[in-house]
């Protein structure tokens, strides 16, 4: 029984790893979208002072959960083949409709950075955190992509890197 168990779990891994295709990664990218959402509403919740740690806690559950997401979205990718001109053309227009959100997110998070107090520091290291894997993340994507949507990507990533830089320089950090 063991052994069957076994055998299924990794046979079940191996087939939900060799399905990742393009719409996947779609599917991925509109989780990642939801989670910046949640993660952007509970940054607007957010008190100063004693009143708002459990909002400030709130909105690092959100970012790990995000981060989960981003990680999932990455191993997708990977395991994907080439998206195909027609694959590309839809991942990039998902990319893009999620680049406001992030941009909208990471400006409420460093407006919001007074009220976040002496959380600041955890907020400081999950963008880090969140910023490398994003960086990761669309590696793994661009590699992807047709040559077309890989000329313009890079002009992507580096806008969506500044929208990071700019919160992780607002909470003392350095731009990466």
């Amino acid at each position: 029984m063991r052994r069957f168990f076994t055998t299924t779990l990794a046979l079940s891994f191996a087939l939900s790893t060799a399905a990742a295709d393009y719409n996947t990664v779609i599917a991925d990218i509109n989780t990642v979208s939801n989670l910046v959402i949640i993660l952007d509403n509970d940054t607007n919740a957010v008190l100063p002072g004693v009143a708002g740690v459990p909002f400030a806690l709130q909105v690092e559950v959100d970012a790990v959960n995000l981060d989960n997401a981003i990680l999932a979205a990455t191993r997708d990718a990977n395991a994907s083949p080439p998206f195909g001109e027609p694959g590309s053309l839809s991942v990039s227009g998902a990319i893009i409709n999620l680049t406001s959100k992030v941009q909208k997110a990471l400006s409420d998070v460093t407006a919001r950075r007074e009220a976040f107090g002496e959380l600041s520091p955890i907020v400081l290291s999950s963008l880090y955190q969140l910023k490398k894997d994003t960086d990761v993340f669309g590696k793994a994507v661009i590699a992807k992509l047709g040559t077309v949507e890989q000329a313009v990507a890079p002009a992507i990533i580096a806008q969506i890197d500044g929208y990071f830089n700019s919160a992780i320089t607002a909470y003392g950090g350095k731009a990466t």
